[in-house]
């Protein structure tokens, strides 16, 4: 373009004004018809150059309920307009908003007992076990059945194949879906084009009957030690090592399947410590860990990303000697509801609760050897039934019930931090 180097339409649907800085913006300006608009509203819209560690990075204020359109005037010769990561980092646009969407069909009594989890980048997913070579009926919904109504097009069928993508619609058509084996699933569905809205079946655990295992040192290098899986692309594993240095590996009995050790070999590399994130590689360099102490470690490693996984060691009994409670308006904050270990890592206590929203945290006495809470930026809202994900924070969680007694359960930091999940006795 002879005029511009570079253009933004910025939507602003709330009923507040909003900004939004953008990485290597300059430059801008509104655009003239707009910025001699006889709508006072309009004329307000805005752009400010990055100061202060920003420089660079612009700033775009936009009205409410406005669209506004700025351009970068070409100064003589065409010059740099936005880079193509500009918006990178920028807040994701969740596709149903906080309409919470589930998984219902026969395997839960066609109920809300399985929400799907949103990823991020309009994807969501949920796992749930089902027999082998029984059919079940389903759909993704909202609870009101309404605002989220998904299945089978019309005139589609309505079966389901493992692996492959089926294109969803708003329907009254339910989805059929026969699993192979008993076993987790996984149900995917893709919303990032809220036009073409995909859903895929494949099996949670793709090492289910290839099991994968901790062979090093500690064990003869044998398979003694098979990880279990979590579900979530998560699998642990649990045993007893005296004190020494071991070298060690994740890998199935064949070593060729699944074969992961340092992603060099580099002394760096190798080495794990405890509780820190040590990136694993298709590799023939070991890893190796010191350990001190002779007791129970957890080695838990993260498949999320299957060309980044992860590993983390850390004590089975997290939590150490230090007294850790649930610590909230149920119990003025104080102490009297300390988490007792119950093995294999798993921490609870069960408290009894008068009915509507109160906040806690997960915390020692002193609230600084174990003060946890909600992550900065996430929603701090703990569903019944639902693993909750800690951070060491100053937000508090909020969960809302109805009365009865509650367990509180903190299992271990297999992802960096440790989860609770409240369940209804």
């Amino acid at each position: 373009d002879s005029s511009y180097d570079a253009i933004v339409v910025a939507v602003n649907s709330g009923t507040e004004d909003k900004s939004i800085r953008v990485n290597t913006a300059t430059g801008f300006e509104l655009h003239m018809v707009q910025m001699n608009s006889i709508d006072p509203v309009m004329r307000n819209a805005s752009f400010e150059e990055g100061v202060d560690g920003d420089e660079g990075n612009g700033l775009f204020n936009v009205p409410a309920m406005t669209i506004a359109v700025f351009v970068k005037p070409q100064m003589g010769a065409q010059g740099y307009g936005l880079n193509a990561y500009a918006t990178a980092g920028a807040p994701d646009v969740v596709p149903f908003g906080d309409t919470t969407v589930y998984l219902r069909g026969g395997m839960n009594g066609w109920g809300t007992a399985d929400p799907m989890l949103y990823n991020g980048d309009g994807i969501y997913s949920v796992e749930v076990s089902l027999n082998a070579g029984e059919e079940v009926q389903f759909k993704v919904a909202s609870e009101d059945w309404a605002t989220v109504n998904l299945g089978a097009p019309s005139g589609d069928a309505n079966v389901i194949v493992e692996d492959e993508v089926k294109v969803l619609a708003t329907s009254d058509n339910n989805l059929s879906y026969t699993a192979e084996q008993s076993i987790s699933y996984k149900f995917t569905l893709d919303a990032s084009d809220t036009s073409e809205i995909l859903l895929t079946i494949t099996k949670s655990d793709p090492y289910f009957d290839n099991p994968v295992f901790l062979r090093g040192g500690m064990n003869g290098w044998g398979t003694d030690n098979a990880f279990m899986f979590k579900g979530d692309s998560l699998y642990s594993v649990a045993l007893e090592i005296n004190p020494g240095n071991y070298e060690f590996k994740v890998a199935t009995e064949d070593w060729a399947t699944v074969n992961l050790g340092a992603v060099s070999g580099d002394e760096s590399d190798r080495e794990v410590l405890l509780e820190e994130p040590v990136p694993l590689a298709a590799s023939n360099d070991n890893l190796f860990i010191e350990i001190l102490d002779a007791e129970s470690y957890v080695f838990a490693w993260d498949n999320a990303d299957t060309e980044n996984p992860l590993l983390r060691v850390f004590k089975q009994e997290f939590l150490g000697s230090t007294p850790v409670y649930i610590r909230g308006g149920m119990n003025g904050w104080g102490t009297d509801d300390t988490l007792a270990y119950q093995g294999d890592g798993v921490y609870s206590v069960d408290i009894s609760l008068g009915g509507g929203a109160v906040e806690f945290k997960v915390a020692s006495e002193d609230w600084a050897t174990v003060n946890l809470g909600a992550p900065d930026g996430e929603s701090n809202e703990v569903s019944v039934g639902a693993p909750y994900l800690l951070a060491p924070s100053n937000n508090n969680l909020l969960i809302d019930t109805e009365t009865g007694t509650f367990e509180f359960k903190v299992t271990g930091p297999e992802r960096g931090a440790p989860k609770v999940t409240v369940t209804q006795k």
